[in-house]
């Protein structure tokens, strides 16, 4: 996210995604980074929510590894909750691997009704998950 600013902030009409691996990423921050980043850029921003693929990076900082289909789960719940704090006030999440009540967030992305959210994936389940939360869902060649 950091780079991506960096890119944003250097450039007029570049537009810029930066990847968010949920787990260590906390959805109310990086909420709150990206509807930042959103005003700053005049809406140049992106996400692509990663299911990751490395085992060890997990590990390495104490997150539990999880499986395929538990993880498409997981970003789910992220992405659910991502749009909800990006478009509702007040906005309350009760997933199966996050919980959390937000306040307001002030101010909301520019963009509407939020900034575009990736996920990569070719298998069923992710391509299922996708159409649950109406995402753009990118596949390799």
């Amino acid at each position: 996210m950091s780079f991506s600013q960096a890119l944003l902030q250097a450039t007029t009409r570049l537009k810029v995604f930066g990847a968010i691996l949920p787990g260590p990423w906390d959805p109310v921050v990086v909420a709150k980074q990206l509807a930042t980043i959103d005003h700053i850029s005049k809406g140049r921003v992106a996400i692509n929510v990663v299911s990751g693929w490395f085992k060890g990076e997990f590990t390495a900082i104490g997150l539990p590894w999880l499986e395929h289909d538990e993880t498409l789960s997981s970003l789910g719940g992220v992405i659910r909750a991502l749009k909800g704090i990006w478009t509702q006030d007040n906005f309350t999440f009760n997933g199966d691997s996050i919980a959390f009540a937000t306040n307001t967030l002030r101010p909301s992305p520019s963009r509407k009704p939020h900034p575009e959210i990736f996920q990569g994936g070719s298998s069923r389940a992710a391509r299922d998950m996708a159409a649950r939360v109406r995402l753009v869902l990118y596949q390799r060649q």
